[in-house]
């Protein structure tokens, strides 16, 4: 859960800073990140993710430039994490011989795109279906689907996005059968290992071995379910504390609602879930770790 306290900017705090592409950007926790050359350097509060746009091979030009402006938008609206992803996806469709034979026929042919083959290859070599959907949502965005009045960027058609909207990804084969045959690995937790879990993480010792975040995490998981969709929305505003001085507190949790066929960054409407104390003590402590932690970098940056 990302610390959303929002030290804002002041009103003049763009005037410090030249708008150029690559250069520097606000995100909405207030940070800045230096996105100047071709390795971008995002200090997510939970880790510091990398991203190298030389290990994309995409040659400067159009697409380079709309990948680069796609994940930049990510950065600025503070979801580093779909950030990353996005450039993971972009990256897995750059290395296809499809966009490879897509690049050549373009610096023949500026009014040539790229196409559904990359997609196509992407599934026969088993690709994780999320990073496919990734790839096809900056393909939309690049091919101004959802704008009326400005044209396709170069290199984009929206035929081709339309097109990609109808391939149906179905679930891989190994993942179906890590399911359908308990698979020790990489099959669901049965009863017996998800009550080891709880157990393991109820105990002082034991549950010292992995940090705050780690742990809130997974009684998020066990409390609310796995799908991480909802959960990777979750602001430190969603925790609602209640707690009079002649009852027990109580933690409650407004949970995004994540439709399917719908934006997967939206948060148009939410559903309020409560928290068992143990669990909501936790939560609330990550959220003032966080929010200390941002003051903190705040007040830093400004000195």
């Amino acid at each position: 859960m990302s610390y959303d306290g929002n030290p804002t900017p002041s009103d003049d705090a763009w005037d410090e800073l030249t708008w150029k592409n690559d250069v520097v950007i606000h995100a909405r926790d207030g940070a800045r990140h230096d996105l100047t050359g071709d390795v971008w350097i995002l200090e997510d509060p939970a880790c510091i993710r990398r991203l190298d746009w030389i290990a994309t091979c995409i040659p400067a030009g159009p697409i380079l430039e709309a990948a680069k402006e796609f994940v930049r938008l990510r950065i600025e609206e503070r979801s580093y994490a779909s950030a990353d992803g996005e450039f993971q996806a972009i990256r897995c469709a750059a290395g296809t011989a499809a966009f490879a034979l897509a690049m050549a026929t373009m610096a023949g042919d500026p009014d040539a795109h790229l196409g559904t083959d990359i997609v196509l290859e992407m599934i026969d070599g088993g690709v994780d279906r999320v990073r496919i959907t990734r790839w096809r949502y900056f393909y939309r965005w690049a091919a101004r689907m959802d704008d009326a009045i400005h044209p396709p960027r170069r290199g984009f058609d929206r035929r081709v996005a339309a097109e990609l909207d109808a391939i149906a990804l179905g679930r891989h084969k190994r993942e179906m059968l890590a399911v359908l045959r308990f698979d020790p690995y990489e099959g669901p937790l049965i009863d017996v290992e998800l009550q080891a879990l709880v157990a393991a993480l109820s105990h002082t010792i034991k549950s010292a071995m992995l940090d705050l975040q780690e742990r809130v995490a997974l009684w998020l998981c066990l409390s609310l379910g796995t799908n991480a969709g909802p959960l990777a929305l979750l602001r430190s505003s969603d925790l609602v504390r209640l707690g009079p001085a002649h009852a027990p507190e109580a933690y409650f949790l407004r949970i995004p609602r994540q439709k399917k066929q719908e934006d997967e960054y939206a948060r148009k409407s939410s559903k309020l879930r409560r928290l068992e104390p143990v669990v909501g003590r936790l939560v609330a402590e990550l959220v003032d770790c966080n929010r200390k932690r941002g003051e903190a970098e705040a007040m830093r940056r400004a000195s």
